[in-house]
């Protein structure tokens, strides 16, 4: 199917409206004002003569973008006009859906939910359609976006990840809506006078840190990488470039230790920002003991002060109980 066949199907049309994220059910109202607080900050990143072209070829994370990079799947097009389309046939996030989800309609409900916020925030007569049966995430699903002016005709071509200043400044943007993404949500959970919320949420945070701990063990695994804390350092499954900041001269690193000091975190930007550091520590405390003791059961996690606690860095401290065996370093022949 053509993407403009795809679009002419019975699909969502997003405009700024009054109250876009205030008044709807949660969690899809705070998905929508999740989708507001990134448009808003897109909006002052674009300059006032912007197009839909602007708008695709930039968008403000690799949700939509990586359709656009050289070498990923999808593409984009300019129709004419002051139109502009993106085509994702697959995705990170699709992969992590297929692989977790038995409803598939959450997919549906968070990209709708995300660009009708989305569309509030960023104002400027945006208009952002999309079909309403999909994605599937299994085929093509297009998201157009229309506004005054002409953006041309011709593929749309985004090449950031060619080099190291926009593939940074896309991958900082990125974890920052993975930040914000967190707290908007964990909001709507925790809402009300009984902590089932926040148990909730601590669950689903402990269950992410252990999803990725065993993934990460079972690919060192299969690698033959000896599973220590050596091992989860040098090779930890985030991209190889990292936005993080961290006083290496102050890095203690041993088979059996970790000792990090961090003095950049963008989630703990975001939190400050949303005045959530509050629900920032909640992760911080659940996510790194449940990956690192997924990783190595019985490792000890400490920290000697967070930054969503007020500190003004994060010191990290990961080892293993004194006496406890891991698999040593091999040293390169």
């Amino acid at each position: 199917m053509d993407a403009g066949a795809h679009l002419r199907a019975p699909g969502n049309r997003h405009h700024r409206r009054a109250g876009a994220g205030r008044g709807a059910r949660p969690p899809v109202g705070r998905l929508e004002a999740y989708g507001r607080w990134r448009g808003e900050h897109f909006a002052r990143q674009l300059p006032p003569g912007a197009t839909a072209r602007d708008v695709a070829e930039h968008w403000p994370g690799a949700d939509l973008r990586l359709a656009l990079e050289q070498g990923c799947p999808g593409g984009g097009f300019r129709p004419g006009g002051g139109v502009a389309e993106i085509s994702l046939v697959d995705a990170p996030e699709w992969r992590e859906w297929r692989d977790h989800l038995s409803d598939r309609s959450l997919a549906r409900v968070y990209y709708t939910a995300m660009l009708q916020g989305f569309a509030a925030g960023f104002g400027r007569d945006i208009v952002i359609e999309h079909p309403n049966y999909g994605p599937d995430l299994k085929s093509l699903w297009t998201v157009r976006f229309t506004m005054p002016g002409d953006a041309g005709r011709g593929p749309l071509e985004s090449d950031s990840l060619a080099d190291r200043t926009p593939a940074m400044a896309l991958l900082m943007q990125t974890n920052r809506n993975f930040a914000a993404l967190y707290t908007f949500l964990a909001r709507a959970v925790m809402a009300g006078p009984s902590l089932s919320g926040e148990k909730a949420i601590r669950s689903g945070t402990r269950a992410f840190g252990v999803d990725r701990g065993e993934r990460l063990k079972a690919r060192h695994v299969a690698e033959g990488k000896p599973i220590n804390m050596r091992t989860v350092e040098l090779d930890y499954d985030l991209p190889a470039i990292s936005v993080w900041g961290y006083r290496h001269d102050e890095t203690v690193l041993t088979d059996t230790r970790l000792d990090l000091t961090c003095t950049f975190c963008p989630f703990a930007q975001v939190w400050d920002e949303l005045d959530a550091n509050d629900i920032g520590w909640m992760y911080d405390y659940e996510f790194h003991v449940a990956q690192y003791q997924a990783y190595l059961p019985g490792m000890i996690v400490e920290s000697d002060g967070v930054k969503t606690l007020g500190s003004a860095t994060c010191k990290f401290r990961f080892r293993m109980p004194e006496g406890a065996v891991v698999e040593p370093t091999r040293q390169a022949p």
